[in-house]
């Protein structure tokens, strides 16, 4: 299959759909008018390809995306009104498309965009695979935050894709306490964790610093015991519960933690959160400001027979505040001698304006790096990167702590708008031009919810409304502040001064008394560190000598760091490319899903003649799937002829699914057959994803990473709304 746009390769659906609608269309204004949209994507589309061999240039790639936003703005006010539940499913299966359509072809550079072909290929998720030799070293870590290096030589982190219930760790922590032997009354309470996400949350609560309070606490809410005094007794009393709740209190608080973020932000336990790290990106690219935010992508990771999908966030330029090194600028940074720099002052303003549209609420030391430079002598910072952006769309207005200083010196969790005190011009013209449309298609591609959108659109509206009228709310531009300020904090021309600091603060408000006070706190960690390190060496004289004149010895520190340093290098996992065989096996939840997804509306009614083609052609391919995933996973050879049979079941499908949509019809008049027509159009989906990979990978070459359409954890369709 050509790895044309979404919107081409429906193009035979679509003109059915404006034949079969053009009288509605008449009648129906808003409808009329997305239609229109509609087919003028697929004229400029094809003129594309047909004219043009799918050669964009800067003319012709400004015109598509525009044409792309346009029938965006026509769906969001065709949705406004939505006068036909089932065209409202039909706008909604096009605006997934479009979304991820106008990703692919965000991910192009504007100037020189080349082959449309080639968005569609870069957009698809990285695709490596852990070499064996590797596997047993990364195997029980994959699911958590892991640090990967993969053959094209990009360094970063893989983040499986996550949520905050984590079941299969719950199971886990809950089968070692099931081998204690515990009282069934027991265990009882203890089973009701794996599913009770209320019970989850309150025990988050009852989380102390001290382990022991919080065995008491949990023991208490778990109703074991009625009162913190007795529970002493009842541990001495009790072994095995006694190990149990160690197990609780350890193992399981770290499972607990995550809980305090959903409450917080108001999502459910299992919305996905390595995927927000890709999301807020790309809002950061489409305000032009991604130089302030980690780059992240979506990435397969493939570990045997296994697939794990998730995020890719690549290594970003700066210094960690939080684990300062003596080889970074950063820690030697003299807030009284070293200069700012306009660069600072420009990401900052951005930074608060992204931060707040995408409701990041977790912006702080720990999540940013400084970005430096070392001139005559002086470090100077020039920039910031965030990075761990999975705090952000939120799916509740978060007002009870919206705006409250964490410390005079931080921030609050988030700024208002009418504080930022400072924007930058290009991204004011940015936002005011910024409409819905824009932001959902963004933020559709990558998954985040429709209740986050609205949210995030607020946020948006709220912004605009204080951009509109700068004056009004005393916001100057970043752009005309002069590097050499006064330093003095109270003094009014200082972005950074002081002032009230429970008062109207921004990201601004005393970052350099801030920063200094953290990088003075890691030079006394480290001295503390490195004197506690020469005294186990023996190294007594050294280690007083520092202590007496309050000092470093750099040389000594550089060295253990560079060590350190080597040792963490040694922790990449070496990525390599995928082979067809871990490529196939890769398929499996694609597949198992569109069984189950087909299992469940063949029980609906009697089939039509089309439907049970398509039903037979899933039978089909998960028979002749699971004939070659056992061949690989028995190391026997798979012979050409499976992979062609494999191909031939997959043509098939994609021929039968094609029927029976065009038998169906664009609108079915009942609920029953709009189910049965939301599950075709899903497999339909599916099926092209699978070809798609099939030929991707048939091509596999061993020098390069290649890429493939991310695979989906969950299989119903999230376009139509099937649970």
């Amino acid at each position: 299959m050509p790895k044309k746009t979404g919107i081409i390769n429906r193009e035979e659906y679509l003109q059915r759909l404006f034949k079969e609608d053009s009288k509605i269309a008449k009648k129906d204004q808003e409808y009329g008018n997305y239609l229109n949209s509609l087919s003028r994507l697929l004229v400029i589309t094809n003129d594309i390809y047909n004219k043009k061999n799918g050669q964009l240039d800067k003319e012709s790639y400004e015109k598509l995306v525009k044409q792309y936003v346009d029938v965006a703005n026509k769906a969001v006010t065709y949705m406004e009104k939505k006068t036909s539940p089932a065209r409202a499913n039909v706008v909604e299966y096009i605006q997934k498309i479009v979304s991820k359509d106008l990703m692919a072809l965000n991910s192009l550079d504007k100037n020189n965009p080349g082959m449309l072909d080639d968005a569609f290929e870069a957009s698809r998720a990285m695709r490596v695979e852990i070499p064996q030799e590797l596997s047993h070293r990364v195997g029980g870590q994959m699911s958590d935050r892991f640090p990967v290096k993969s053959n094209l030589g990009a360094k970063g982190y893989f983040t499986a894709r996550t949520s905050a219930a984590q079941d299969a760790k719950w199971d886990k922590l809950l089968k070692s306490i099931g081998e204690i032997g515990l009282d069934q009354e027991y265990m009882d309470i203890f089973n009701d964790l794996r599913t009770n996400h209320q019970l989850r949350m309150e025990l988050q609560e009852e989380i102390t610093y001290k382990e022991e309070h919080t065995i008491q606490n949990f023991l208490v809410k778990l109703n074991i015991c009625k009162k913190r005094d007795w529970v002493k007794d009842l541990l001495k009393q009790d072994e095995k519960l006694a190990k149990a709740m160690k197990i609780l209190a350890t193992e399981g608080v770290k499972l607990l933690h995550p809980y305090n973020m959903v409450d917080r932000l108001g999502y459910d336990p299992y919305t996905r959160n390595d995927n927000k790290n890709a999301a807020m990106y790309a809002v950061a690219k489409r305000l032009g400001c991604e130089r302030i935010i980690a780059k992240a992508v979506p990435m397969v990771v493939v570990n045997g027979n296994q697939a794990i999908k998730g995020t890719f966030m690549e290594n970003a330029e700066g210094n960690d505040l939080a684990n300062l090194k003596p080889s970074d600028p950063l820690f030697y940074y003299d807030p009284k001698e070293s200069p700012y720099h306009k660069e600072l002052f420009r990401d900052l303003a951005d930074m608060q304006v992204l931060d707040y549209i995408c409701g990041n609420v977790d912006r702080h030391k720990g999540n940013m790096l400084y970005k430096t430079e070392k001139k005559d002598g002086k470090v100077k910072i020039t920039g910031i990167v965030g990075i761990d952006n999975d705090a952000s769309f939120p799916e509740n207005n978060f007002k009870d702590f919206e705006f409250e200083p964490r410390n005079q010196f931080v921030s609050a969790t988030l700024f208002k708008p009418q504080n930022f005190q400072y924007v930058n011009k290009n991204t004011r013209e940015i936002i005011l031009n910024l409409n819905r449309a824009d932001l959902e298609l963004i933020l559709r591609g990558h998954n985040i919810s429709k209740k986050a959108i609205d949210l995030a659109w607020k946020r948006t509206k709220e912004v605009k409304k204080v951009l509109t009228n700068p004056e009004k709310y005393k916001i100057k531009f970043a752009d005309d502040l002069d590097e050499n300020i006064t330093r003095t904090r109270t003094d009014s021309s200082n972005p950074f001064k002081e002032g009230d600091y429970s008062k109207n603060p921004s990201i601004f408000t005393g970052f350099d008394r801030y920063l200094s006070i953290q990088v003075a706190n890691e030079q006394k960690k480290a001295s503390i560190e490195q004197i506690k390190r020469l005294r186990e060496n023996k190294n007594f004289a050294e280690a007083t000598r520092l202590e007496m004149n309050d000092t470093l010895n750099v040389k000594e520190l550089s060295e253990h760091m560079n060590a350190k340093e080597k040792e963490r290098e040694g922790k990449f996992a070496e990525f390599q490319a995928v082979t067809r065989e871990s490529a196939i096996l890769a398929e499996s939840l694609k597949i198992d899903g569109m069984d189950a997804l087909m299992d469940r509306v063949n029980r609906l009614k009697t089939p039509t003649t089309e439907f049970e083609k398509m039903r037979d052609a899933v039978s089909a391919l998960k028979t002749t799937y699971l004939q070659i995933a056992n061949k690989i996973v028995s190391k026997e050879t798979v012979k050409e002829k499976d992979y062609n049979d494999y191909k031939k079941c997959l043509d098939t499908l994609n021929e039968a699914t094609k029927s029976y949509i065009q038998k169906k019809g664009i609108t079915p008049k009942t609920s029953k057959g709009l189910e049965r027509q939301a599950a075709a159009l899903s497999i339909e989906n599916r099926v092209e994803e699978l070809i798609a990979n099939f030929e991707t990978d048939i091509k596999l070459d061993s020098a390069k990473v290649k890429n493939a359409e991310d695979l989906p954890e969950q299989e119903h369709s999230e376009e139509f709304g099937l649970e």
